[in-house]
């Protein structure tokens, strides 16, 4: 078990603030599985672990309160109760199952509470696992009942086939899913455009990188970047090639929510190749955003409607 402060007078305002959001999502997930709210405290968490859930208590290590990853590892332990993980004499094959389980649940329950879809509940997740896995590959060690976070992610993707055109290309996936992409941007067709429907969303998909291309020649995709590694943060995005023009805009807001960056194109597809997708990117050198570490949020619409939310996490530099 872990050892509970005593009360919340030790923590910082920062800190309280994020208290009582994570109990407030806490609540709320309860809330839409008609389930019973459950107790959050602050302790200091076994190393390794950013929080835990024993037998209808939710310990948060004091670290998640203003992590970018905070949501994450509140949905998951709360996958934890939701599932009814109560039982601390598992052998360790059947805990890191529940710790599998806990994962895929958490697309669930952000699907359910945030009304968020499958692929943002998807990066949700995967943002956490390989965060961790980049401590793993620096000496970190990988507590009793997990496995290793790259397998953790490899199960994740695995769960969710029906989006292996962009999951395959990510960090960890799952070789059946990874071959079974092979994703490139330009290779999307489509037998005509007369046979498509005209109600199909425009754009295919979307993922925030540097502009690096890996094997293969795809823009290798990113959910970090630092201040004094990193030249260049953007948000790729590829598209139909539906013969037909669209106004394509994005809004960048820093970890506190100010609009720091809106780009708007108008993108012109009537005469493009119909058997090719169509890439364009959004962003470029970090002028506007290196002096803001944190996580960053854009939301990108497309014709004036909603086309999903994207993340990244901007890691301070030395000097700050």
């Amino acid at each position: 078990m872990l050892a509970a402060l005593g009360g919340c007078a030790s923590l910082s305002p920062e800190h309280e603030r994020g208290l009582a959001e994570v109990r407030e999502l806490a609540d709320a997930i309860a809330r839409a599985y008609d389930a019973p709210a459950i107790p959050v405290m602050v302790g200091a968490s076994t190393p390794g672990l950013a929080g835990t859930y024993r037998r209808g208590l939710f310990t948060v290590d004091t670290s998640v309160l203003d992590s970018p990853y905070r949501d994450a590892v509140v949905a998951h332990e709360m996958a934890h109760y939701l599932l009814g993980h109560d039982d601390e004499s598992l052998r360790v094959e059947d805990a890191e199952r529940n710790e599998l389980d806990a994962n895929a649940k958490v697309v669930e329950i952000f699907t359910r509470v945030r009304d968020w879809s499958e692929e943002q509940g998807i990066r949700a997740m995967y943002a956490p696992l390989l965060s961790f896995q980049r401590a793993v590959e620096q000496g970190a060690m990988v507590s009793r009942g997990h496995r290793p976070p790259c397998e953790e992610i490899a199960d994740l993707l695995g769960r969710f086939p029906r989006h292996a055109a962009w999951t395959g290309a990510l960090e960890c996936a799952p070789p059946a899913i990874a071959a079974g992409a092979a994703i490139q941007e330009h290779v999307r067709s489509y037998r005509s455009v007369g046979q498509a429907p005209v109600d199909l969303e425009p754009l295919l998909y979307a993922y925030v990188t540097d502009g690096v291309r890996g094997n293969g020649g795809r823009r290798l995709e990113r959910s970090e970047f630092f201040v004094d590694g990193d030249r260049k943060v953007m948000l790729r995005l590829i598209f139909r090639n539906d013969r037909r023009k669209h106004r394509v805009e994005s809004q960048w807001l820093d970890p506190r929510g100010v609009l720091r960056r809106t780009i708007a194109h108008e993108l012109d597809l009537s005469t493009a190749d119909e058997e090719q997708g169509t890439g364009i990117s959004h962003g470029g050198d970090m002028c506007d955003v290196w002096l803001y570490p944190g996580r960053w949020t854009i939301r990108l619409s497309v014709n004036g409607r909603s086309s999903g939310t994207y993340f990244f996490d901007l890691r301070p530099g030395a000097g700050q």
